[in-house]
């Protein structure tokens, strides 16, 4: 009796099948074996690059040297002038700087008698030394600044009660008085500054 040409072919198939399987079983523990293999070599080339990089990076670090560390100082509120000799050393003066006060700084001036005047305030006033006229001198210089510590001295003041509010210029040049009368009359009065004269005189009533 014939094999059915269908069954054969199944058992051939089957024997193939089966050699195949062998086969891969047989290939895995090899291909395992090369996988860790190929991992090694990957593991010892990292760690041979790295300790290379390392070597280099060090070797650049001795040759470049230590790094230069530089030093600067202020100096606050002073002016210093330095010198430096040939062994580089620096000798420092300190020189103090002026501060403004914040008051008037005055410097002597010239009087120029033309250019100063004085004025009174009220020109009338009562007698009986009840009211009192004030009496205003400036004293100025040729650029019509004021000129500061001079004595004023009022003339034509006899019979008058005089008040001597300011009797000594200050920064602006002026002085002040206050004068008074018991009795009624009109009186010129004038004003001198050492041995100057101001040529203009005021006239006040008390009545």
């Amino acid at each position: 009796m014939g094999v059915d040409p269908f069954v054969q072919y199944n058992i051939v198939s089957s024997n193939r099948e089966a050699g195949g399987e062998e086969k891969q079983a047989k290939r895995r523990p090899y291909l395992t074996i090369i996988l860790i293999i190929i991992l090694l070599l990957f593991l010892v080339l990292s760690v041979f690059l790295l300790s290379t990089r390392t070597s280099f990076f060090n070797f650049a670090s001795e040759l470049a040297g230590p790094t230069p560390i530089s030093t600067t100082s202020t100096i606050v509120d002073t002016a210093t002038s330095s010198a430096t000799n040939v062994e580089t050393n620096t000798t420092s003066t300190t020189i103090p700087i002026p501060r403004n006060t914040g008051g008037p700084i005055s410097t002597p001036s010239s009087i120029a008698i033309d250019n100063s005047y004085m004025f009174a305030s009220p020109l009338k006033a009562a007698t009986g030394n009840v009211e009192k006229i004030r009496i205003t001198v400036f004293i100025l210089d040729g650029t019509g600044s004021g000129v500061s510590g001079k004595v004023i001295n009022l003339t034509g003041i006899n019979s008058l009660a005089v008040y001597s509010i300011q009797p000594t210029t200050d920064t602006t040049g002026r002085a002040i008085f206050d004068v008074a009368a018991g009795t009624s009359g009109t009186y010129e009065i004038g004003a001198m500054v050492g041995a100057l004269t101001l040529s203009q005189k005021v006239t006040v009533t008390f009545d």
